[in-house]
């Protein structure tokens, strides 16, 4: 690869992905985590197609490639996976936002821009603030559907570990954790810390702390370390 390229990992569970390659203008890698033969035969080439681990979500994908190509990165991650549309973010979004130089959230639901409430105690809930960044309250609420988190059991655990400081009452991150991440955003952060993570979401089938990584891919990739 050139300095200036850009490297698409796509995380993929049971869906043909052909729609999503087609709308990538850089090389990629399928991180398969279903069936292989739901992956056209054109696209399981042995230089762009890895059949991982099935954890239930794409974090691990991308942090597999990050541990294991961390001191030969790309000049730029694009983190997708392969239903990115519609669940996501639409088509024309993703064609234009791919253009984008820099750190780019891969989100879009115009729906969203409306702020949603509590539907019985009517307070703040969640809002996309502006494109491709959503508002979160902070409170843990997907905790009580999952088993006690092992590493980090709430979110407040993996801010003290990693960021030393408590989690803001809201936060804000990009939904489904897609995302470009500019490969000086990634490296700022020392390999070891990685494999803490992929340790962390990987240990059980879809663990509490995927959540919570979900939540924190901003501040690990976008907002100052201090």
């Amino acid at each position: 690869m050139t300095h200036k390229d850009k490297l698409w990992l796509v995380s993929n569970y049971n869906y043909d992905p052909s729609e999503v390659i087609s709308r990538i203008s850089d090389p990629y890698i399928i991180y398969n985590q279903g069936t292989k033969t739901i992956v056209p035969n054109i696209l399981r080439q042995p230089e762009s197609f890895i059949q991982s681990k099935h954890t239930g979500h794409n974090l691990s994908d991308y942090l597999e490639y990050i541990i294991q190509n961390y001191k030969n990165l790309p000049d730029s991650l694009g983190l997708a996976k392969g239903n990115i549309f519609p669940r996501h973010i639409t088509e024309n979004v993703f064609i234009e936002r791919q253009l984008q130089g820099g750190f780019v959230p891969l989100y879009s639901e115009n729906s969203k821009f409306a702020p949603s409430y509590h539907w019985l105690f009517r307070y703040f809930v969640a809002q996309q603030t502006s494109p491709g960044y959503f508002l979160e309250v902070a409170n843990n609420w997907f905790a009580g559907r999952k088993k006690i988190g092992k590493f980090y059991p709430r979110i407040n655990d993996m801010f003290a570990k990693f960021f030393k400081r408590p989690s803001p009452r809201y936060i804000t991150f990009v939904p489904g954790a897609c995302m470009i991440i500019p490969a000086p955003n990634i490296i700022r952060w020392p390999v070891d810390m990685y494999k803490k993570l992929y340790d962390a979401v990987t240990y059980e089938f879809f663990p509490v702390e995927a959540y919570h990584l979900e939540r924190c891919m901003l501040h690990f990739f976008l907002f100052p370390k201090v």
